[in-house]
């Protein structure tokens, strides 16, 4: 991972009631939980001074953890140091294969949120914990329920028209190409056809033309990096898997 410099403070332009909760502290009680840090990412800030107490986002997994079909559950914590959002836990699957890092909508499982003002640290920890267990076997068992549902290519198009950010200059199909040799038979069942969406649209790097004008453009799907758009881009293709559950 790379290096992360955070501030062991709230920015001082923050008012008194804000209350500072930092996420080592977090991450330290949760690994007394039995939870194992595996990713940590920080927002970029073009005042570097300022990017200490930037938004930032870590995954972490329990250790011994259930798993089916190489996948395991995480919880995805949220929080920064600005004001700028409260401190999320929210939940999410990790797919060892390729390393995608899902993060399960609020409309399946609800976010944990503590906030900035007024709570001991402890008490809501303590009190998150008692969701926690039943958030991460119902993210498991809608992997597996996801995997039984079968995907023709018309409905894996559909899928991917709908996971597609808006604006993009690139047709769908770009979406469905698989990475690795395993997921050409995956991609058949909704969680396959997520799974190889999803690794397209956050990994970036797809060839693909668009017309402008009287001329053909050439460019490249771009890697998503921005902790808000990984977060709202993973939440917004599990609401389009759900979609597809019904």
């Amino acid at each position: 991972m790379k290096q992360i410099v955070l501030a062991t403070d709230k920015l001082p332009s923050l008012s008194e009631r804000y209350k500072f909760i930092p996420t080592d502290e977090l991450i330290a009680a949760l690994t007394e939980y039995g939870f194992t840090l595996t990713s940590f990412t920080q927002m970029n800030k073009r005042n570097a001074a300022l990017k200490p107490y930037a938004k930032h986002m870590f995954r972490m997994k329990r250790r011994g953890s259930y798993e089916i079909n190489e996948v395991y559950p995480e919880i995805v914590g949220e929080n920064s140091y600005d004001g700028t959002t409260r401190f999320y836990l929210m939940f999410g699957l990790f797919r060892k294969a390729c390393s995608n890092g899902l993060v399960i909508s609020d409309a399946t499982i609800a976010s944990i949120s503590l906030v900035h003002c007024g709570y001991t640290l402890g008490d809501q920890i303590e009190e998150g914990m008692k969701t926690i267990d039943s958030g991460l076997m119902t993210a498991v068992q809608r992997a597996k329920d996801m995997g039984d549902v079968a995907m023709n290519s018309d409905d894996r198009l559909l899928f991917a028209s709908k996971a597609r950010p808006e604006g993009s200059k690139y047709e769908p199909e770009i979406l469905l190409t698989p990475r690795r040799y395993g997921d050409k038979d995956a991609i058949e069942n909704l969680w396959g056809t997520l799974n190889v969406v999803q690794e397209n649209l956050i990994r970036g790097g797809n060839d693909f033309t668009y017309r402008q004008g009287d001329h053909t453009r050439r460019n490249k799907t771009r890697e998503i990096k921005c902790v808000d758009r990984l977060i709202s881009e993973n939440k917004h293709l599990w609401d389009v898997a759900e979609e597809f559950m019904t």
